[in-house]
């Protein structure tokens, strides 16, 4: 059914007919909106949402989603979802419908939100927002393609600094046995393969405690 124009309160009315997922048919309005495109555009995102149909937009799924994990999930644990899923996805995702967003574009928004600077922690709680967006959808509305899926869930990036010629560090646990060992191999070395200096280096050790463990571990340092 077309949108109506309410002249008093000059907004748009949304009034139709649909069939719920059981085929009952019913009747819904809605209020308020400020253009006829808005009215339009609510009802048919009503329809699909309804028929359960993945050709809604993710705005629309959104809330589908928390409806059907009202029972489930405690209100404070709905309103931080709703708000990370709000701020960080729903910016990116609102418009588009849920079968058309390919791996392509969950990766471009894993590098959006890495340029954030948010910590790693932070990253991994909003990427599991977005997965249990589109595990919902698979297994409980048949979305036949989960771009999470085939895409890697973001993580701290290791950088890998290259080796140089400053220093070489080892660790090893600090065990008395075992730092007389390693001393030994240490010097071994030197005397094998560098018996072009004339002063050999000598090994280091620097000590760091490990929190509820009886023996530190210990760095050996040698001078390269």
């Amino acid at each position: 059914m077309p949108a109506y124009k309410d002249e008093k309160r000059n907004t748009w009315l949304s009034l139709f007919y649909y069939e719920d997922w059981q085929g009952n048919k019913k009747k819904k309005q809605k209020r308020g909106f400020k253009t006829k495109k808005e009215a339009l555009e609510w009802e048919n995102n009503f329809k699909l949402s309804a028929n359960a149909n993945m050709d809604m937009t993710m705005g629309a799924f959104v809330e589908i989603y928390f409806r059907d994990k009202e029972g489930e999930l405690k209100e404070r644990s709905i309103k931080n979802k709703r708000y990370m899923i709000e701020a960080h996805i729903l910016p990116h995702f609102q418009n588009k419908k849920m079968n058309e967003i390919t791996p392509s574009d969950i990766i471009q928004w894993q590098n959006f939100m890495r340029e954030k600077g948010y910590a790693p922690t932070y990253l991994r709680m909003v990427q599991n927002q977005i997965t249990a967006l589109f595990t919902h959808a698979s297994s409980i509305y048949n979305l036949s393609n989960n771009p999470c899926k085939r895409v890697k869930k973001m993580r701290k990036r290791i950088s890998i600094k290259p080796a140089t010629m400053q220093s070489l560090y080892i660790l090893q646990p600090c065990n008395i046995h075992l730092r007389k060992i390693f001393i030994i191999c240490i010097v071994a070395f030197f005397l094998l393969f560098r018996l072009d200096l004339i002063q050999f280096p000598i090994p280091r050790i620097i000590y760091l405690p490990r929190p509820n463990a009886k023996l530190p571990f210990c760095i050996f340092q040698c001078p390269l």
